[in-house]
C-alpha cells in the first residue's frame, strides 16, 4: 500500500503514519550495565576453569574430561577464556579509537594521547591472541641466565615496558575527571599485578614443585598453582572490564555516548510518494 501525495484530497492521519513507519531504534551502552555483564562473564569463565582444574587433579578419566579441561582453562591459549579476553581487549581498543576520533573532531589537545592508548590496546589484543610476549622467554632467559621465578624471562622486559608506558601516560591520566582517573589507575595496577606479579608467584610455585629446569609443555603444575593462575588471568580480564567502564564514563562525562542503531528493514509499502 502506498500513501497518497500530501497535496491530494486524501488525508493521512499523523498517528497512523507514525505507527506505520517508526523511527530508528537507539540503544545506549550503559557503562554500569556493560561492567556488570563483563564481570559476570569473567566470573563464570573463572568458575568453569576452576571446575576443570578440580577434574584434572582429582577426578579419574572419563569421556569429554580432557576436552572440557582444555577448552575452559584460563591458563592456556586457544580456549574460551582466551577468546573472550581477546575480544574484550579488542573492544576496548575500538572504544578508545572512537574517543580519539571524537576528541580530534572537537579539537581537544588530548586526542593524540587517546590515539597512542588505542595503539597500546591493539598491541595487547595481538599479544593476548598470539602470545607474543612468550617469544621473549628463550632469548632473555639465555642472555640473563634467568632461573627460579624468572624462568619465564619475558617479565623482565615486560616490567621495563610497563614502567615506560606508565610514565608516558601518567600525566595524561591525571588530567582526566576524578572518577575516570581513579578507574584508569586501578585498571592499570590490576593488569600489571596480574600479568607480572602473579606470573612471578606462579612460576616460583611451579619451579619449586618440579625442580629446575622443567619442561613447561609436559609437566603438570601442582594444584597450589591453580589459584595463582586464576588470580593472574582474572585480574587481567577484570582490569580490562574496569578500563572499558572508565572509557564509557569518560564519554558520558563529556556529553557523548555510544549508541547502537539497528537499521529497520526498508519496505516500499511504507514510504511516502
Amino acid at each position: 500500500m502506498r500513501f497518497p501525495h500530501p497535496s491530494s484530497e486524501w488525508h493521512v492521519d499523523e498517528p497512523s503514519l507514525s505507527a506505520a513507519a517508526p523511527g530508528p531504534l537507539f540503544i545506549s551502552l550503559s557503562p554500569k550495565r556493560v561492567l556488570k555483564a563483563l564481570l559476570t562473564v569473567i566470573f563464570v569463565l573463572s568458575a568453569l576453569s576452576f571446575v576443570g582444574q578440580l577434574l584434572q587433579h582429582f577426578a579419574g578419566n572419563f569421556t569429554g574430561r580432557d576436552f572440557y579441561i582444555n577448552i575452559t582453562n584460563v591458563d592456556r591459549e586457544q580456549t574460551v577464556p582466551t577468546l573472550f579476553s581477546t575480544v574484550q581487549i579488542a573492544a576496548s581498543a575500538g572504544i578508545v579509537a572512537l574517543i580519539a576520533w571524537s576528541e580530534r573532531r572537537s579539537a581537544s589537545a588530548t586526542w593524540k594521547k587517546w590515539v597512542a592508548l588505542s595503539v597500546v590496546m591493539v598491541y595487547l589484543t595481538g599479544d593476548e591472541s598470539l602470545s607474543l610476549h612468550e617469544r621473549l622467554n628463550d632469548p632473555f632467559r639465555d642472555a640473563l641466565d634467568a632461573t627460579g621465578s624468572l624462568y619465564y624471562a619475558w617479565v623482565i622486559p615486560g616490567a621495563v615496558a610497563a614502567v615506560v608506558v606508565a610514565s608516558y601516560f601518567l600525566p595524561f591520566v591525571l588530567s582526566l575527571p576524578s572518577k575516570v582517573r581513579s578507574l584508569m589507575l586501578l585498571s592499570g595496577a590490576m593488569y600489571v599485578a596480574g600479568a607480572i606479579g602473579f606470573e612471578l608467584l606462579g612460576t616460583a610455585v611451579r619451579v619449586n614443585a618440579a625442580g629446575f629446569p622443567f619442561d613447561n609443555s609436559t609437566i603438570n603444575p601442582p594444584f597450589a598453582y591453580v589459584p595463582l593462575a586464576a588470580a593472574e588471568e582474572g585480574l587481567e580480564m577484570t582490569a580490562i572490564a574496569v578500563f572499558i567502564f572508565a572509557c564509557l564514563l569518560y564519554l558520558r562525562s563529556t556529553g557523548r555516548e555510544i549508541f547502537l542503531q539497528p537499521e529497520p528493514p526498508e519496505s516500499p509499502d511504507l514510504k511516502l510518494v
